[in-house]
C-alpha cells in the first residue's frame, strides 16, 4: 500500500522535492521509519534537517503511530510525493477515516517541540493531504497505458498505403541489379574474371536486347579467362 502525499506547494522550495535517502554515520542510507528508529534523540533533529520533507515525513509517522513501517519515498509530481507502507498498524485505517490526516498533521506542527528545532516552524502554518494510493491500481494503469500504445502503432501500421511494400521491394530489387552491374563490371575491367562471373550472371537476368548481348559476351570472356 502507497500513501500519496499533496499540498507541498505550500512549503518552501527546498521542502517540497521528495529525497530518497539521507546522510548519516558516514554513508548514504535510504529514508525509513527502520533508520530514524535507532537514531539517538540528540543527533534526530539533524538527521530530519538533512532528509527534508521525506525524513519530517517519516518522523511524523514514526511518533503517531509507532507500529507502522513506512520507507520508498519518491516524487509523484510538483506537488506531490509518495511512499510505501511496509507495516500498516493503525496507519492506514486511520488515512482512509480521516484521522490520519488531523493526526499527521499536528504532529508535523509539533516538530519544533519535539525536535527542539525552529526549522521545523514551517510546517506550523501548513495543511498536507495525506491519500491512499493502492499499489495495483498503479500497475493497471501501466497496462492500460500499454494496451493504448499498442492500439495506436496498430493504427498506424494499418494506416500505410497498401502499395508501399510493393513500391519498397521493386526499389530494392532495381538496388541490388545495380550493385550486381556496378560490382559485376568494375571486376571485369579490373581482370577478375573469376569474381566478375557471379555479378554478371546476377544481372543477366534482369536485362533485355542489346545489354543483355553485352552481359553475355562478358560473361563468355570471362569464362574463357578463368578456364571454365
Amino acid at each position: 500500500m502507497n500513501i500519496r502525499v499533496s499540498d507541498l506547494h505550500h512549503l518552501p522550495g527546498e521542502l517540497q522535492k521528495a529525497a530518497t535517502s539521507v546522510f548519516w554515520r558516514g554513508d548514504s542510507q535510504d529514508i525509513s521509519t527502520a533508520l530514524l528508529t535507532p537514531i539517538p534523540s540528540v543527533f534526530l533533529h539533524t538527521v530530519v534537517r538533512k532528509g527534508g520533507i521525506s525524513t519530517a515525513l517519516c518522523y511524523a509517522i514514526l511518533h503517531s503511530y509507532p507500529e507502522a513501517s513506512v520507507s520508498n519515498f519518491r516524487q509523484l509530481t510538483d506537488s506531490q510525493l509518495i511512499f510505501t507502507v511496509e507495516n500498516e498498524g493503525q496507519l492506514i485505517d486511520d488515512i482512509k477515516g480521516g484521522v490520519g490526516n488531523r493526526k499527521l498533521n499536528s504532529t508535523l506542527q509539533d516538530l519544533p517541540s519535539l525536535l527542539e528545532d525552529s526549522f521545523f516552524n514551517i510546517f506550523q502554518e501548513v495543511h498536507l493531504s495525506f491519500h491512499l494510493e493502492r499499489q495495483s491500481s498503479c500497475a493497471g494503469g501501466s497496462s492500460i497505458k500499454s494496451k493504448e500504445t499498442i492500439e495506436q502503432v496498430d493504427t498506424s501500421v494499418s494506416d500505410v498505403p497498401p502499395n508501399t511494400n510493393k513500391t519498397t521491394s521493386i526499389n530494392i530489387q532495381e538496388m541490388m541489379d545495380l550493385i550486381a552491374q556496378d560490382d559485376g563490371a568494375s571486376l571485369f575491367e579490373e581482370g577478375k574474371y573469376g569474381e566478375a562471373l557471379f555479378y554478371l550472371e546476377t544481372y543477366l537476368k534482369t536485362v533485355s536486347g542489346l545489354e543483355r548481348s553485352l552481359v553475355q559476351l562478358k560473361l563468355a570472356l570471362c569464362l574463357r579467362a578463368s578456364k571454365r
